[in-house]
């Protein structure tokens, strides 16, 4: 089997066990930082913890995305809600979400987390306050 071949059923394997293990998920919360690489291509990275009924936490990296053109509110939303999609992850589990504090990620309107509020409400699923945090990393680097 070439290393290619074993790289992709890794991947595969690692998918597959996300997306059960986020089937059990009771809360979850994302994680988001976005990035520019050598190439000028914005790179998101989502990350999710998730707890499931037996107190079992897991916290992984869900999804990275490049987003080629733009970086605004709008397109990180769609990036996140197929990657959160796509391992079957539910809006009414979302208990909080951690980003950078960059406009796109936080403006009032058309950033990335009224975006995803306005979503919750609208499917019903907001049940619960969302956690809105300002990641610590970036707050000290600030001060």
């Amino acid at each position: 089997m070439t290393i290619s071949r074993r790289i992709e059923n890794l991947s595969t394997d690692l998918k597959l066990t996300l997306e059960k293990r986020a089937s059990e998920f009771q809360y979850y919360s994302l994680a988001l930082d976005e990035s520019t690489d050598a190439t000028d291509t914005a790179q998101l990275a989502v990350f999710v913890r998730g707890i499931d009924s037996k107190s079992n936490l897991t916290e992984e990296l869900a999804n990275l995305h490049s987003l080629h053109d733009k970086t605004t509110g709008v397109d990180i939303y769609k990036a996140v809600m197929n990657g959160i999609d796509a391992i079957g992850l539910k809006l009414n589990n979302l208990c909080g979400v951690t980003t950078d504090g960059a406009p796109s990620m936080i403006g009032k309107e058309r950033g990335f987390v009224a975006l995803l509020e306005k979503e919750r409400i609208n499917s019903g699923s907001s049940t619960m306050k969302l956690a809105k945090v300002h990641c610590i990393i970036h707050q000290e680097n600030l001060c």
